[in-house]
């Protein structure tokens, strides 16, 4: 399944939406989902009308900070 690309996408997705908030790393407003698996995701602030869903941990300049080690 892709990632879904809007507000409307996440919903049917299974994706709630918890809070917004600042990323810790580069300060940026986010907007905090949860997964259907029950994990956190920060998505990038989508303004009313915009229909460009993008998780944060793409676009962060300090998204290195946040990478758990494998």
């Amino acid at each position: 399944m892709a990632f879904p690309t809007d507000r409307d996408g996440l919903k049917a997705a299974g994706y709630v939406f918890s809070n917004h908030g600042r990323c810790r790393g580069c300060r940026e407003e986010v907007e905090w989902y949860e997964t259907p698996n029950k994990k956190k995701i920060p998505m990038n602030l989508m303004a009313h009308g915009s229909s460009l869903a993008v998780s944060h941990f793409t676009t962060c300049p300090k998204r290195d900070e946040f990478r758990k080690e494998r």
